[in-house]
C-alpha cells in the first residue's frame, strides 16, 4: 500500500488511473475513493470565535454538539434558524434532522407557538 500525497483531480475508469494534481498519474486495479470534506469555519467572518457561544453551533463538530442541545433545551421564545450549506457535505441530513428534533422538542415543552423555526436550504425545492 502507497499513502499518496497529492489531490486527485480526475479518475479514469476505463485506464484505471487517477490524476494527482501535480500532473502525475497513478494506476489501479481497484479504487476506494473517500473525498472527505474539510471545514472551513473562517469562511464566515466572527464564526469561529462564536461557535459554542450565544445561540451559535455546528453538529459537524463533534464538540459542538452538546452546545446546540444546550441552546435547544434553553430556548423558550424567539427564532431559531438552521441553515444547510450548498455543495457537498458531511451526512447532508443532519442539519434538517437537528431542526426537526429541536421542533419537536418545543412542540412537547409547549413552547413551540413562541419559537419562530426557520430552516434555510441551499436549493429551492432541496427537502428530506
Amino acid at each position: 500500500m502507497t499513502w499518496v500525497r497529492h489531490a486527485a483531480v480526475g479518475v479514469d475508469p476505463e485506464a484505471k488511473e487517477v490524476s494527482l494534481d501535480d500532473g502525475s498519474a497513478v494506476a489501479h486495479d481497484y479504487l476506494v475513493m473517500c473525498p472527505g470534506i474539510q471545514l472551513d469555519w473562517e469562511k464566515i467572518p466572527g464564526l469561529s470565535a462564536t461557535l459554542g457561544r450565544d445561540g451559535v453551533s455546528s453538529n459537524y463538530l463533534y464538540e459542538l454538539a452538546p452546545a446546540t442541545w444546550k441552546f435547544i433545551r434553553e430556548l423558550r421564545s424567539g427564532t431559531a434558524v438552521f441553515t444547510m450549506p450548498a455543495g457537498p457535505i458531511k451526512c447532508a441530513g443532519a442539519p434538517q434532522k437537528i431542526a426537526y428534533l429541536a421542533a419537536d422538542y418545543w412542540r412537547e415543552q409547549g413552547v413551540s407557538r413562541d419559537i419562530d423555526v426557520h430552516l434555510v436550504l441551499p436549493h429551492p425545492g432541496c427537502s428530506g
